[in-house]
């Protein structure tokens, strides 16, 4: 078992982000690398006695990291709160898309409409499953303004990363399409 804190100080706390949607009406948007097969499974993978042959055998459970696209993330999220541009945020981790999603709308009662064939991949042919629980690293789930999209849309292009407006956060339950 490995516990790990991060604990911060903050001196406005105006720049604070929660991971709680804030009303219905307002765009999901996913921000940063491709969705790819990577880290299917890592959650549940990470609790498994490994073989001597996991390395082979469990490839797709291993998530594949991005020092660099990390911090292209990192500054165009900075960005992103700067300009006030985000309601709420949650970083895509175990269960990806599908985990971070039903938590952000969950904490702030809400549901929400997701239409996976909307998310940008970067591998043909991804099932529905596969879009929803793949756990490619550095990716954000931002809960955003109708009227602040495009501008949250240029500022992942600036920093050359992915911009997808995959659903919208509803006042009903959480469905996901393809």
């Amino acid at each position: 078992l490995v516990n790990v804190a991060c604990v911060g100080l903050i001196d406005d706390p105006d720049r604070l982000v929660t991971a709680e949607a804030q009303a219905p009406g307002n765009k999901l948007v996913l921000v940063g690398n491709a969705t790819g097969r990577d880290g299917l499974g890592g959650a549940s993978f990470a609790s498994e006695d490994l073989s001597e042959d996991a390395e082979t055998e469990d490839r797709p459970a291993v998530q594949v990291g991005d020092p660099y696209t990390e911090k292209l993330l990192v500054e165009a999220n900075e960005q992103l709160i700067d300009e006030d541009l985000v309601e709420s945020a949650r970083d895509l981790g175990a269960a990806g898309l599908g985990g971070a999603s039903s938590e952000l709308v969950a904490k702030g009662g809400l549901g929400a409409n997701i239409e996976l064939e909307r998310v940008h991949q970067r591998e043909p042919n991804m099932n529905a499953l596969e879009i929803l629980l793949a756990e490619s690293q550095e990716r954000m789930c931002y809960e955003v303004a109708p009227e602040h999209v495009d501008r949250v849309a240029a500022v992942a292009e600036r920093f050359d990363l992915g911009c997808s407006v995959i659903g919208e956060v509803t006042d009903g339950n959480y469905v996901c399409t393809f």
